[in-house]
């Protein structure tokens, strides 16, 4: 899979300052830098918990901080009429205790958690859009290119797999899914672990 976590800088280098995203994402327009900066997307995040902890776990790895400060942020629940319901990570930590690592369920909540794509962008994200740790590819709602680096949580379920030839995200046969399938199956898998709620949710 080659390497999927950004290396750290060297000293002294210029450090781009990271977009927001929900989902600990990190999501940014290609050419919107300006000054450092980059454009951010879907702000305010639906998960701020989940996004700040996800931020912080890839700044420690990439050694921009020497802790995380956000490892024990907890996420309110979510008021009934305000759309999907929002996972909480004692749905996730359910989720995952169902689905360990090495199984497809796990590498499909993966996928969803940390990088911050659509279902419709989430089936379709693999290997060939990896460049240096970072996965780069045009959404396929708006078409516009994001970048969202993989950060630890996701690389470690990638590599213990299963994955597909030309997805992440792949069904018992290892091939690709339709997002409505995986849609399907991600809310069948949830209720397995005991989760009644949808992918949705998730973002």
């Amino acid at each position: 899979m080659g390497r999927l976590v950004q290396p750290s800088p060297p000293d002294g280098a210029h450090r781009q300052r990271p977009a927001g995203g929900s989902r600990g994402t990190l999501l940014c327009q290609n050419g919107a830098a300006s000054d450092g900066g980059v454009t951010q997307t879907k702000w305010p995040p639906k998960n701020p918990a989940r996004f700040t902890c996800g931020l912080f776990s890839w700044a420690e790895e990439a050694g921009y901080v020497k802790t995380n400060p956000a490892a024990k942020v907890r996420y309110p629940a979510l008021k009934s009429g305000q759309g999907f319901p929002v996972w909480s990570e004692e749905d996730v930590a359910a989720y995952e205790a169902r689905w360990p690592l090495g199984t497809r369920q796990r590498v499909w909540v993966a996928v969803l958690l940390y990088t911050g794509l659509r279902r419709g962008d989430a089936v379709r994200v693999g290997r060939q859009h990896v460049r240096n740790g970072v996965a780069i590819l045009r959404t396929e709602k708006t078409g516009t290119e994001v970048q969202t680096p993989l950060l630890p949580p996701l690389v470690e379920a990638l590599r213990a797999g299963p994955t597909g030839d030309l997805a992440f995200i792949c069904g018992a046969s290892g091939k690709p899914l339709t997002k409505e399938s995986f849609g399907n199956l991600f809310s069948e898998a949830s209720r397995a672990a005991g989760v009644n709620k949808s992918a949705h949710g998730l973002q």
